[in-house]
Parts: C-alpha cells; structure tokens; sequence
C-alpha cells in the first residue's frame, strides 16, 4: 500500500465523521425539546432554544462543500502516488541513463513548465525553485546521482476529471489501466457491475460526474447539485475504493518494469 493511500484513507475517514456529525445534528434538532429540562435555566437551555429555532437552513448546504472537499482528497491523493512513482523510477534506475526516455523528457518538460511559473506559483504547492533547478541538472548522461522532480510531475495533477487522471498517469506511463483498475471486485461491488471492461467504463463515468457536481458548487453553476446524505456516502465509498483500485496498479506496474 502506498503512503499516498495511508493518507487518503485517514482523510476520508474525517470526511465521514463530519457527514455523520452532520446527520446527527439534524436529527437531533427537531427531537431535542422532549430531552431538555427547561425548567434548568441559563445559557444552556437559551443555546437548545436557538438551536431548535434554526429552520432556515439545508443539509444539503453543507453536503456540497464536503463533496467539494472530497475531490480535493483525491487530487491530493493522486498528486502523491505520482510523485511516489518518480522515487519508484529512480530505485529502479542507477543511472539516468537507465531510465526510459518518455521519463527523461516529461521530467524535463514539466520541470520547465513548472518553472516558467515561478512569478506565479500555485497557492496549494509549497515548491522550492532552487531544487528544482538543481534535480534538473543533476539528470545528465551518466549520472547516478540524479534526481528526479517528482514535483513537476505531481503539479501536473490539476482537476479530478477522468482526462486529467489519464493525463497524469500518462506522464509516469501508466496507460490503458481503466480495464484493469475495473478488475478491482471491491469496485465491482460499490458500482454493482460485472466485468472488469464494464467496471472500468462505469468508474471512468462515475468520476466524470462527481467532478461535473464538483465544478458546479465550486464555480456556481447552471445545475443545482443536492446532494442527500446516502449519496454523499456513497461519493465517498467510490473515492476510497477507486484508489485503492489505483493503488494495485500504478506503483506495481512502474516496479515491476511493465509500466
């Protein structure tokens, strides 16, 4: 399992506790008065009061910004195994010269993208230019003590839509991997499929449509996205369990040379 998945799974277990807080709060409200001894008194009993009284309110407003926070783990996640792949390259390769050359060349290019923006650095990345610059030039021929920039590829992942994940996993070449991702029996079963070309093409549609949910709430889109707390479930179980699909494909695949 990769440190990256470690991660994800410890941050989306946040994300349930907080639906589940949620939900509790919601239920709890209109049922309050039958437990609460008013004749008590204080700021307690004033505080059920207001809490009873807050009507004007929807579920689902705090159910959007948590599917938009979900997306967000999942780009983190994804950021993550890419740069763990580059550290599984360079334990394969002793030299740069052992290294296939669609590495070499993305590691140069998305260096040189990354640095071209050093006037206007992303605001969700901490990058020190100075490293970058200094891998760089350590990956010449010969060398075996090159390093990679495994930040340049993981500043790559930029959205959480089913062309971008391609995108992403392309530059560490990882390709062609929705069939096997979809042999994943967990997968099968969160997405009551069968057949891993199936669950592949269900997954890769799934995602489309969480990042299309995604988008509106975070841009204010045309759709109205409300989203009740089963889905929201739901949206989080697909996360977990399409990287942990993920997971026993991509370090696997660069390991073992077949990537």
């Amino acid at each position: 399992m990769s440190k990256a998945l470690d991660e994800l799974r410890a941050r989306l277990l946040d994300i349930e506790a907080d639906v589940t807080f949620v939900s509790l709060a919601t239920r709890l409200r209109p049922r309050l008065g039958d437990v609460v001894n008013w004749s008590a008194g204080g700021e307690v009993t004033l505080l059920a009061r207001e809490f009873m009284g807050s009507r004007d309110w929807r579920v689902e407003g705090v159910f959007g910004p948590l599917l938009v926070r979900l997306l967000a783990t999942l780009e983190r996640y994804t950021r993550n195994l890419i740069e763990e792949a580059l550290v599984a390259y360079e334990g394969r390769a002793a030299t740069y010269d052992q290294l296939a050359l669609h590495i070499k060349n993305r590691n140069t290019a998305l260096t040189g993208t990354l640095l071209a923006a050093i006037e206007a650095p992303r605001d969700h990345l901490k990058l020190q230019f100075d490293s970058l610059i200094s891998n760089l030039a350590s990956c010449k021929a010969g060398s075996t003590t090159y390093h990679l920039n495994s930040k340049a590829f993981g500043a790559a992942v930029v959205g959480m839509g089913a062309a971008a994940l391609e995108r992403a996993l392309g530059n560490v070449g990882v390709s062609d991997w929705w069939d096997k991702v979809g042999s994943y029996r967990a997968l099968e079963a969160v997405l009551g499929t069968k057949g891993s070309r199936a669950t592949g093409k269900v997954a890769r549609d799934r995602l489309e449509e969480l990042c299309r949910w995604r988008n509106n709430l975070a841009h204010g889109g045309d759709e109205e996205v409300a989203l009740a707390e089963s889905e929201l479930r739901e949206c989080v179980a697909f996360a977990r369990t399409l990287a942990e699909a993920l997971d026993g494909v991509v370090l696997p695949s660069v390991k073992a040379g077949t990537a």
